[in-house]
């Protein structure tokens, strides 16, 4: 996907983003039994629409590569094009292999890896490798945008976000250990899930303000030549 257009990258991120929202709102709504406080998202690949579920996620996960790569159309530094393309890359694979071996359902009693299955081991172990990965992630990738003219501006706002949700993982995964608050496991999850789904669509849009700006700048370019012309 390295030669794709810019535009095609900014549709299928913006379009698989939508979509997943979209799709999980509604087999959430339809699933039998599924409570949305205290089962987790991934519970829902497991139930009776899991294909759904799993269908989402591998979308998903193809939104996050384009997602990566359209980022790093826009660094101006050559750092941060490998890191977003990177990331991207990484966060897509955790994805599919999520999806591919599916979660245990044991949101009502503490957190244990006796009580896994296989696949529900690979399952935590990838989220558990994830979230290993962020605070180096998260420090790597604020320094190389704050070195960067068009990322700059959200920057802080990256830094803020990683930390936020990192801190909310960590104290989710306490929690769930612990076996404290455990009817609002899933409700825990999905607000930790909605701020960076948050911060996709404030870089989303910041990309689309870009791109509004270069389309007048040509629009007046075009109209300045053709007065000349005449």
């Amino acid at each position: 996907m390295y030669h794709v257009k810019t535009h095609t990258l900014y549709i299928l991120s913006v379009g698989s983003l939508i979509l997943f929202i979209s799709v999980l709102g509604i087999v959430s709504c339809i699933t039998p039994q599924y409570h949305f406080i205290n089962h987790t998202i991934s519970r829902l690949a497991i139930e009776k629409y899991g294909i759904w579920q799993k269908l989402n996620l591998f979308q998903f996960s193809l939104g996050i590569y384009s997602f990566g790569l359209l980022l790093s159309r826009y660094a101006h530094k050559s750092l941060l094009k490998r890191i977003f393309i990177h990331t991207g890359t990484l966060l897509a694979m955790s994805q599919i292999i999520t999806a591919l071996f599916p979660t245990d359902p044991i949101e009502n009693i503490p957190f244990s890896f006796s009580l896994l299955t296989a696949t529900g081991t690979i399952h935590f172990l990838t989220v558990f490798f994830v979230l290993g990965c962020m605070p180096i992630g998260i420090s790597i990738l604020t320094h190389a945008m704050r070195d960067d003219a068009f990322f700059k501006p959200v920057s802080h706002f990256t830094a803020l976000t990683g930390a936020v949700t990192f801190i909310l993982s960590m104290l989710w995964i306490l929690f769930f250990t612990m076996g404290w608050f455990l009817a609002w496991r899933g409700l825990f999850e999905k607000i930790i899930v909605l701020i960076l789904l948050f911060w996709m669509g404030r870089i989303i849009f910041l990309i689309k303000s870009e791109q509004s700006n270069r389309a007048l700048a040509e629009s007046e370019e075009y109209v300045s030549e053709f007065h000349q012309a005449q």
